[in-house]
């Protein structure tokens, strides 16, 4: 119905990284969306996602990625159980959150997304990446990890952000 072209940033040769210095998903995701529609004056959608875990004051936040330094998402993960220690199951209540915003020098749209859930007692599971192999979803028994493609997509962060976004495009489109 619509033509729109997706490019990767190092298809229009953007190799920008900016710093990750909000407060919020949200606040990241835009500053990543500015970063590479000032740099490349094409229209941007960005993202930031991550973990919080509540019986941690919600972290690690937005700073999911680089909570524990520079190490491997199994070392994230056993960081975190190794955080929780044996607190029970009722009580390691956690959320994925993603935030998508769409920018071409204003906000067009912005799309949040949650999945809440539990961190497990150990990391289990191939299909995934990041904090998933820890993270119970809610009516589930198995990990983010454990979970098929089609599993995950209906019930992730992500996919809940970019059914919201998607709307949010058409309305946009359609002048509503």
């Amino acid at each position: 119905k619509y033509n729109f072209e997706f490019v990767l940033p190092k298809e229009v040769n953007c190799f920008i990284e900016p710093e990750e210095t909000g407060s919020t998903f949200c606040e990241n995701a835009l500053i990543k969306a500015k970063a590479f529609y000032e740099a490349t004056n094409i229209a941007a959608l960005a993202d930031d996602s991550g973990l919080e875990v509540d019986a941690l004051d919600k972290k690690p936040g937005v700073l999911s990625s680089r909570f524990f330094g520079d190490v491997t998402d199994a070392e994230k993960c056993m960081g975190i159980l190794k955080l929780l220690g044996d607190l029970e199951f009722e009580k390691r209540t956690a959320r994925f959150k993603a935030c998508f915003v769409l920018y071409n020098g204003k906000v067009l749209s912005q799309a949040e997304g949650v999945c809440e859930g539990h961190i497990g007692f150990e990391p289990k599971g191939e299909n995934g990446f990041g904090y998933d192999p820890i993270f119970i979803p809610l009516g589930f028994k198995q990990t983010m990890a454990e979970l098929s493609i089609d599993e995950k997509e209906k019930i992730s962060h992500r996919g809940n952000a970019l059914r919201i976004l998607s709307n949010n495009i058409k309305n946009l489109i359609n002048g509503r």
